[in-house]
């Protein structure tokens, strides 16, 4: 006799029965839980700083941990278990490093409470959901900003190359976050327009933390704009 395979979705016939409609992103945006965050006008970078490096952890306006592209903190109270879960962040150049053989990125997280001393240019988060109330209590900020470099209880959380040559104006790059897989779209070779996406892991930003993320080219001699768009979701951890 066929053994019969149970549907988990309905695992009692006497209790009440009730199914998933959305998974993912759709179901943190209806539930009101998915935010946004982009350049305040399309089509206008922000500028990073000029001659950044990642290759010692020294308090220094070119070394990456001291002038990141971007820093996100998790302003949500210590304690409260409500994490912010990164999906996507989008860039667009709008303009070029003028010397950098190739494009790197980190990220680190760290729980000093110091981390920004120079702020740069703020992005605000908006609810996707159109009929929820909820508010991000996410502070980002992107651009020529400094900080603190990483503290004992900080780690750095993802590393690795962007795209193999210098970047050029209209090149986009997608990261995403919890992914395995990349792919490459370009026109001719990579030192022209082109798409890249970027794998990376997983990474949390719980309450009191901080997220920064450096981008840096060897022997850059000109600060790169771009225009910034990144996608999270903020929700109390395993829910």
């Amino acid at each position: 006799m066929a053994q019969t395979v149970p549907n988990l979705n309905y695992p009692i016939t006497a209790s009440s029965k009730s199914s998933l409609i959305f998974a993912g992103d759709n179901g943190a945006a209806d539930e009101g839980n998915y935010f946004v965050a982009t350049s305040a006008t399309p089509g206008t970078g922000v500028a990073q700083t000029t001659s950044v490096v990642d290759d010692a952890a020294t308090q220094s306006s070119t070394h990456a941990q001291a002038s990141p592209a971007l820093l996100i903190q998790n302003q949500n109270p210590v304690g409260s278990g409500i994490n912010i879960y990164l999906r996507y962040i989008k860039l667009a150049c709008t303009a070029v490093p003028t010397s950098a053989t190739s494009w790197q990125y980190s990220f680190r997280l760290d729980p000093l409470s110091t981390k920004l001393t120079t702020a740069g240019t703020v992005l605000t988060p908006k609810n996707v959901n159109s009929l929820s109330t909820n508010q991000s209590r996410a502070y980002i900020n992107v651009g020529a900003i400094t900080t603190v470099i990483m503290s004992a209880q900080g780690s750095l959380v993802a590393a690795g190359e962007i795209v193999g040559a210098i970047p050029v104006a209209f090149d986009q790059y997608l990261l995403t976050f919890g992914d395995v897989a990349s792919a490459m779209t370009s026109i001719g070779t990579t030192t022209l327009q082109k798409f890249v996406t970027v794998p990376v892991a997983p990474i949390v930003i719980a309450p009191g933390y901080f997220l920064t993320m450096g981008q840096w080219g060897a022997s850059n001699a000109a600060a790169p704009s771009f225009c910034w768009e990144l996608g999270f979701i903020e929700r109390p951890t395993g829910q």
